[in-house]
């Protein structure tokens, strides 16, 4: 539902507005919505002691530095409607546009050992030649015993598990006897 809201707000602001612009609302956006993640501070902010027009004073001057009507409109509009909470969503919806116009994505390597850089960059190189754009990836490191690749935001995921190739080697060896 929020996405849905979101994407409403969101298609307002992109109306006309340049790559350039985009990249000052997604960071504008996504600092507010990280702002309104802390638990004191959401705790102030949607408090029913605070009134909307302290809400809309505080949000506009945390975005007045962007200089744009815009923003200052939108602002306003989701303070009133009481849609504030869908700051977070904006700015991912932000990023993906973006990501999109550039032609450029950001991933994750998922892995319980270290991924030399040199192993990521053959991976940005060839996943990028597969989908036609330009790929970064991030190492994560964590229990996944194997190699995990995720592009979230093209919805492209490659994982190779020790336990799997095992296992397939074992079903295949199985079949040949």
């Amino acid at each position: 539902m929020v996405d849905q809201i979101a994407k409403r707000y969101t298609d307002a602001l992109v109306e006309g507005s340049s790559t350039e612009e985009l990249v000052a609302y997604q960071n504008i956006f996504k600092a507010l919505a990280t702002s309104l993640e802390d638990e004191k501070v959401k705790a102030v902010f949607f408090s029913p002691y605070m009134k909307d027009e302290q809400r809309t004073e505080i949000l506009l001057d945390a975005v007045k530095a962007a200089k744009s009507d815009k923003v200052n409109n939108i602002v306003k509009l989701l303070v009133e409607k009481r849609r504030v909470d869908a700051l977070g969503a904006m700015a991912k919806s932000l990023a993906l546009l973006v990501a999109d116009q550039n032609k450029s994505y950001e991933g994750k390597i998922y892995s319980n050992t270290d991924v030399k850089k040199d192993v990521a960059k053959k991976f940005e190189t060839n996943i990028g030649d597969k989908v036609g754009a330009k790929v970064s990836f991030e190492t994560v490191k964590n229990e996944y015993n194997g190699v995990k690749l995720e592009v979230e935001d093209l919805g492209v995921e490659v994982s190779f598990s020790k336990s799997n190739v095992r296992q397939q080697m074992i079903q295949h060896i199985l079949k040949s006897i």
